[in-house]
């Protein structure tokens, strides 16, 4: 995952370059190509995260099961689980559309890009138009299942009504941002948003997670009455507490997606550098860390 993403980052730097070495024109083809393969790498690190993320809201809850379980009747036992595992189905749910969100977006970036640079778009604004409808469908879906306020949503992205379109050669392009700016900014923001709940949850499921872990490996072999501890303790022991210390990284999710809102608008207002395209690939760089970091505690 991490060398994928690496090479998107290097592919993605040559476009950039290009854009300031080559004519206007051809430039913001490049800029348009640049950042939807930062789309790209945000979009498909989202996805990955939020399969990860689930799995380690499973393992969890799992734990918090073990523990109370000696303490239920088999009657509450049995309604327990149940009800746990609703619980966790309908965040599943969330996490899924939100999956198909982001690569939804992934989809439009890359149209977007294709539009830049076609001399024969018709096609392709069909296809963008298409996108756009779906996100704003599964957009509606995620905020009644997070009980986001649309209108007052739609208030906290007033930004987006001061977007600024600039001028360009493609007229098929500029019409397409003319008209749906605000509405794929919206939905970024809405990406944000979900992110930063999502990143709270995910604290909090490592943090069961990681002190089990530190009662499991470091704990409990320095109380037991051998003389002899794990070869492994004192690394482990490094291990977890350093964990304790990452979890600031996962609000990188909700980060990338600002970075990516920002950077959306700078785009279409023709004010995109090389500083925009910086920060968001520095951020999506940090969801890819996080997801490493969650892999490595299940393989623990």
């Amino acid at each position: 995952m991490k060398v994928v993403y690496r090479r998107i980052r290097f592919l993605a730097f040559t476009f950039f370059i290009a854009s300031l070495i080559c004519g206007c024109a051809s430039g913001r083809i490049n800029q348009f190509k640049n950042f939807a393969e930062a789309g790209i790498a945000y979009s498909d690190s989202i996805a990955t995260l939020t399969k990860s993320s689930g799995e380690t809201a499973v393992d969890a809850d799992s734990l918090i099961l073990i523990q109370r379980r000696k303490n239920l009747s088999p009657e509450e036992r049995g309604n327990t689980i149940i009800d746990r595992n609703k619980l966790l189905k309908a965040r599943f749910a969330v996490l899924g559309v939100l999956r198909r969100h982001a690569q939804l977006l992934r989809s439009y970036f890359v149209s977007l890009a294709a539009l830049a640079g076609s001399s024969a778009p018709s096609d392709i604004g069909t296809s963008t138009e298409q996108m756009a409808s779906a996100l704003e469908t599964l957009g509606s879906d995620i905020r009644k299942k997070q009980k986001i306020d649309s209108e007052e949503n739609a208030q906290a992205a007033g930004g987006a009504a001061k977007i600024i379109v600039a001028h360009f050669q493609n007229e098929a392009l500029e019409k397409e941002l003319r008209k749906r700016s605000k509405t794929i900014e919206r939905e970024i923001e809405l990406q944000q948003e979900v992110l930063e709940s999502l990143a709270a949850q995910i604290k909090a499921d490592l943090q069961i997670a990681l002190n089990r872990q530190e009662t499991d490996e470091v704990v409990d072999p320095f109380r037991d009455p051998k003389d002899e501890l794990p070869k492994d303790w004192a690394s482990r022991r490094r291990e977890i507490l350093l964990s304790n210390l990452s979890l600031s990284a996962i609000d990188a999710a909700s980060d990338a997606a600002k970075s990516l809102k920002t950077a959306f608008v700078v785009l279409i207002e023709n004010r995109f550098t090389q500083t925009d395209y910086q920060s968001l690939v520095k951020d999506v760089n940090e969801i890819i860390v996080l997801i490493e970091k969650i892999q490595n505690k299940d393989k623990k």
